[in-house]
C-alpha cells in the first residue's frame, strides 16, 4: 500500500468499525473486524497487534453467532501466519490443515486462494522434506487449476507459491517478475501476507 495512503486507509477502517459498532449487528461487526484487521495486518506501520486483536474479536463473533461464515478461512490464515511469525509454525500447520479440510468438505472454495499459498508457506518454513514434498504436490495441483481455468487470480496464486518453493535466486526472481505480469494484468492491489518479509 502506498505509504501516503496509509493514514486515510487507517481512518477509513476505523470509521467503519464504528458505524459497525452503532448498529450492533453481529454481521456487520464481524466484517468491519475482519476488514480492520486484514487492512491493519497489510500496512507495515507495526499494526499487527492491533490487526491480530481484531481478528480474533471477528473469528469469536462468527463463530458463537454462525454469521459470515466464509471469512473464518481467510482470518484462520492470517492468524496462522502471524503465529508463525513468533515461532508458531507446527500449530499453524495443523490449523490451516483443519481449515482445508473444511473448506473441501463444504465445498468452499472460496478463500483456497488465500489458505493454500498460508500452508504452503508454513510447510516451506518448517522444511522437513515431506513437508516440502508437500508443498511442491500442492503448487504442482494450483498449476494444473491455473492452466485449466486461466484465471488471472488462480495465475497469480500459483505464481506466488512457485516462488515461496523457489530454490534459487534466478527462480526467486523469475517467480516474482511472473507474480507481478499476472497483477499488472488483473489491476491486482495489495499482496499475499508473507511469513517472512523480503
Amino acid at each position: 500500500m502506498d505509504p501516503n495512503t496509509m493514514p486515510a486507509a487507517r481512518r477509513i477502517i476505523i470509521v467503519s468499525l464504528r458505524r459497525a459498532e452503532a448498529y450492533g449487528d453481529n454481521f456487520a461487526m464481524a466484517c468491519a473486524l475482519w476488514a480492520c484487521g486484514t487492512v491493519l495486518l497489510r500496512l507495515s506501520d507495526g499494526s499487527s497487534d492491533a490487526a491480530v486483536e481484531y481478528l480474533k474479536s471477528a473469528r469469536d463473533i462468527i463463530t458463537k453467532h454462525r454469521t459470515v461464515v466464509v471469512a473464518l478461512a481467510p482470518i484462520e490464515a492470517d492468524l496462522a501466519l502471524v503465529a508463525a511469525r513468533a515461532g508458531e509454525v507446527d500449530s499453524g500447520i495443523e490449523t490451516l490443515r483443519a481449515v482445508i479440510a473444511r473448506q473441501l468438505e463444504n465445498f468452499d472454495v472460496t478463500f483456497m486462494g488465500v489458505t493454500i499459498p498460508a500452508l504452503i508457506q508454513l510447510l516451506v518454513e518448517r522444511g522437513r522434506p515431506e513437508d516440502l514434498a508437500e508443498a511442491a504436490a500442492m503448487v504442482q495441483g494450483l498449476e494444473v487449476q491455473a492452466e485449466n481455468l486461466q484465471l488471472p487470480a488462480m495465475q497469480l496464486c500459483a505464481a506466488f507459491c512457485r516462488q515461496v518453493l523457489a530454490d534459487t535466486d534466478d527462480d526467486v526472481r523469475a517467480a516474482r517478475r511472473e507474480s507481478a505480469d499476472i497483477a499488472e494484468r488483473m489491476s491486482a492491489r495489495g499482496d499475499f501476507i508473507r511469513i517472512h518479509s523480503d
